[in-house]
């Protein structure tokens, strides 16, 4: 059994981009209590399967396959500032084209026919950068986070990411499994 996910991988620009927020973010509030994401951590999820077996992995890769392949790679841009429930910050991703909506169907056809549970929300695409674990002096943080907006870039997406996240006392590892190329049918 693996604890695996579905995802986009980030440009290293935008990576580079986050990290700079972060390492500011973080340097002006040190009293808040804050699981602040890893730069090689940062991702965009697509469908976290959890638990799954050898098996599944292997049926899972085959479908990938075909989803990706049918899809165009397509332009993501940051777009904004956001928080959920006071307890996550992350900046909103914009995908005019509207590909990651048919990425999501397609990925939640595939995955509700190999047994897991759908999601009921439309997808949200977002990048996460912190999760606040305790409220106190959080509110500064997330003003901060939500006034300094977004930084600006954008990317290609061509390619979709299978990985492998080993939790540890020292937060969680990623290791990609596969990936799988939008090449647009051809």
């Amino acid at each position: 059994m693996k604890r695996v996910f579905l995802a986009i991988d980030i440009s290293d620009e935008i990576r580079q981009v986050a990290a700079a927020r972060i390492r500011e973010l973080r340097g002006r509030h040190p009293k808040t209590r804050v699981s602040w994401v890893h730069p090689d951590n940062l991702h965009i999820t697509i469908k976290f399967l959890g638990e799954t077996e050898e098996g599944t992995i292997a049926k899972v890769k085959r479908g990938m396959a075909g989803v990706a392949a049918g899809l165009d790679p397509f332009e993501i841009g940051l777009s904004g500032a956001g928080q959920f429930a006071g307890r996550v910050l992350h900046y909103n991703l914009e995908d005019k084209a509207g590909v990651v909506r048919e990425l999501h169907k397609g990925v939640e056809l595939l995955a509700s026919g190999l047994g897991f549970t759908a999601d009921r929300r439309p997808i949200r695409l977002h990048l996460t950068i912190a999760r606040i674990r305790d409220n106190r002096n959080a509110a500064e943080l997330i003003q901060s986070h939500l006034k300094g907006g977004a930084p600006q870039g954008s990317f290609t997406v061509d390619c979709l990411q299978l990985y492998e996240s080993r939790l540890s006392p020292e937060g969680s590892r990623y290791t990609v499994l596969e990936g799988f190329p939008l090449t647009g049918g051809l």
